[in-house]
């Protein structure tokens, strides 16, 4: 079954209850009421009897199957439009079935708005349409309260019956899932308890705007007073922790837990009833068993709110300050009421408790102001070359070499045993690869090096990110986007005997008989022998009409060609092909680099020779693995289901052979019969990602004249 026939199949039964439900409700009850305020109760009537036509002629031509789902949707909008309607007060409510028009228009008007979780737009369709509203803080209150029972509520219960759920699916591994659970595995939980704190905050702060109810007419006056102002404070406070949650930090995790307890007692103590207070114990039972998943030591002060996160703090405060002028738009805000103090004083507690909230924040904002910068990155040219080599030499990568083509700043984990190399073009600072060094430091590293981006105002990237580092950029809130695929032999494995490799074994065996042979020179004899590589080098580039690359490439750099062994194809004594080896943790992983041929010395097939040399060599060193380079744009979906980035680089691969020799790539590197593992860009998207393409073409190409021409 397509998509699209089960959304009807889903869907539709849900649009026709609320249809059954809404505007016939309205032609058969009440169209004077909803009419009162000028809306044509003509109109109204053609509408509704227009909806039910509809919903008659779909019944007579469907099952009794898709007749029960409509039932169960009519019953659905029954319940949630009563509901709201027994929390409303008797002057505010027309009849139902007015009533229940109402309802169904203000939720088709969220729908329509996209605003998530239609949150301000069903509220203020139902304060327009609803007649005389004349109570409008009790109006505001009751939906308020239902948004939390009818809504919240059920969707916190609801996570945690399908987390139960999946324990008991998994008896086998139970302990496991046990484990799982109680450490916040799931790369998502910080970032939906970071949202239900959220939530939490904006409930207390909404709450603080509405008049106070009648438990708060029992308590002393200078409790209800403190408790309204502290429980804005507190709000604020969890709109700020919540972001610190997102970034998994032990301090917001405490700082959370106490406020979610103290927010639950002021929401009781202020009059709120029960149903604040409840949704704030209900986000901190379900803190509570994922308190391993937030273990990041960082200061809050140290890391900076995203500006989608100031924004969404200015939204709930702005919506906040709204509802409190809306409530008591009929007091007059004189200068006596910040000094009124009374039971009855709604109005002087929430402007007190707005000017709390905002001093949290203006705080918070001189606490970042005032706090001591980080000193800025280690210069380029000045790496710590110690430090650098024993995390290379201990790297399974043999691309973590590119750190000495002095082209990268690094940024060290903690505890010094893991670094990112990363150059800056434009806003974009581009991690080459994955952290190298020790796992155990990759999560805290990528989230240094994400702040360390956002303190300087840029865009934190990995380029040719593996699969296994995916779920930390994730967690980091990027996104992702295939490039392609890198073709990696087993070594160990491979041979030249067999039918499959004659084509191979015959370009080597030419290759001998042409008089070529392969050596590998130890570190010490690459100095010596660099002029020749050098006069190899340009005679390579004048020929290809090339500029060196850099970044993901290495160049023709004597200083860091001295640093590796090196391959060479000699002909008739001479070198006429070579290749520096990068060479990963003994038994890991190596590859070739820089490869540059005389093209007029050189035997035809002399690179092919080369490349199986090579692999004969690594096999009887001990290694296990070959990276041959990855191939731009190669197995990306092209499917009509495939993202459209996907489907345009798919197109691209097929036709662009003009701009580049995708599929020539591919099918030069198949003849090794490697494994394709894919490669991902890690990126914030959306319209950042078409000018850090263009960032990282310019490092990979030395500069903007590289990406124009060769």
């Amino acid at each position: 079954m397509t998509g699209g026939r089960v959304t009807i199949l889903v869907g539709l039964p849900v649009v026709l209850g609320w249809a059954l439900l809404g505007l016939p409700g309205a032609t058969l009850d009440g169209v004077g009421t909803l009419s009162g305020d000028g809306l044509p109760a003509r109109l109204l009537r053609l509408v509704g009897a227009g909806l039910l036509a509809s919903v008659a002629f779909w019944a007579a031509r469907v099952g009794r199957d898709a007749l029960l789902r409509l039932a169960i949707s009519l019953a659905y909008w029954l319940a949630s439009a009563g509901a709201l309607f027994v929390l409303l007060p008797t002057s505010a409510t027309p009849g139902f079935g007015a009533f229940v028009a109402v309802f169904a228009l203000a939720w088709a008007g969220g729908l329509l708005s996209r605003v998530p979780a239609s949150l301000g737009v069903f509220e203020a369709l139902l304060l327009l349409l609803l007649p005389g509203t004349p109570g409008v803080a009790s109006v505001l209150a009751a939906i308020l309260t239902f948004r939390i029972c009818y809504q919240f509520i059920p969707l916190l219960v609801a996570v945690g019956t399908v987390a139960v759920s999946e324990l008991g699916a998994r008896r086998e591994g139970a302990g496991r899932a046990l484990s799982v659970v109680g450490s916040g595995v799931s790369s998502a939980v910080p970032l939906v308890l970071a949202g239900a704190v959220f939530l939490a905050g904006t409930v207390l702060l909404l709450t603080g705007a509405l008049p106070v109810g009648p438990v708060a007419g029992r308590l002393p006056l200078p409790l209800v007073e403190l408790s309204h102002f502290l429980g804005s404070v507190a709000g604020t406070l969890l709109l700020i922790l919540a972001w610190g949650l997102a970034r998994r930090l032990d301090a917001a995790f405490t700082a959370t837990l106490v406020l979610l307890g103290l927010g639950a007692l002021l929401a009781g103590l202020r009059g709120g009833g029960l149903a604040p207070a409840t949704v704030l114990l209900l986000v901190l039972i379900l803190l509570l068993p994922a308190r391993k998943e937030f273990f990041r030591p960082a200061t809050l002060t140290g890391e900076p709110l995203s500006p989608d996160w100031f924004l969404g703090v200015g939204v709930v405060l702005t919506a906040t300050l709204w509802l409190g002028f809306f409530a008591y738009r009929d007091v007059a805000l004189t200068g006596e009421l910040w000094w009124e103090f009374a039971l009855r004083g709604d109005a002087s507690r929430f402007l007190r408790g707005s000017v709390g909230a905002a001093a949290v924040l203006l705080v918070y904002a001189g606490v970042r102001l005032l706090r001591t910068p980080e000193p800025d990155d280690p210069d380029p040219e000045g790496l710590p070359e110690e430090e650098v080599a024993a995390v290379v030499a201990s790297s399974s990568r043999a691309s973590a070499n590119l750190v000495w083509l002095q082209d990268k700043r690094v940024l060290f984990s903690k505890g010094r045993g893991a670094f990112v190399m990363y150059g800056i073009e434009g806003r974009s600072w581009v991690s080459m690869g994955d952290p190298v060094g020790d796992p155990d430091d990759f999560d805290d590293l990528v989230w240094m090096f994400r702040s360390r981006t956002y303190r300087h105002g840029g865009w934190p990237v990995f380029y040719q990110a593996t699969p296994a580092c995916l779920p930390l950029y994730v967690d980091a809130g990027l996104n992702l986007l295939k490039l392609g695929e890198e073709a990696v032999v087993d070594v160990q494995s491979f041979g030249l005997e067999g039918g499959a490799r004659s084509g191979m074994r015959k370009a080597v065996r030419k290759a001998e008989k042409d008089g070529v042979s392969f050596r590998v020179l130890a570190r010490d004899e690459v100095a010596t022998a660099l002029p020749r590589l050098r006069a190899i080098s340009d005679a390579w580039l004048t020929a290809k009409r090339a500029r060196e690359k850099a970044f993901s490439l290495g160049a023709f750099s004597e200083a860091y060609l001295a640093r590796f062994p090196m391959v060479v194809a000699e002909h008739e004594g001479a070198v006429v092909a070579f290749a520096n080896l990068w060479l990963g943790r003994e038994g890991t992983e190596f590859s070739l680099d820089l490869m540059r041929y005389d093209p007029t010395t050189s035997p035809q097939g002399v690179m092919q020779y080369l490349f199986a040399r090579t692999l004969l060599w690594g096999k009887e060193k001990g290694y296990q693995r070959f990276s041959l380079g990855m191939a731009p744009l190669s197995g990306l979906e092209a499917g009509p289901l495939a993202p459209l980035s996907a489907r345009l680089g798919a197109a691209l691969y097929r036709h662009g052979e003009h701009f580049y020799n995708f599929q020539g790539l591919r099918a030069y590197k198949e003849k090794f019969d490697p494994v394709w593992e894919p490669r991902y860009l890690a990126s914030p998207g959306g319209l950042a990602l078409p000018r850090i393409v263009a960032n990282i073409a310019a490092l990979v190409s030395g500069g903007v004249r590289g990406v124009l021409g060769r």
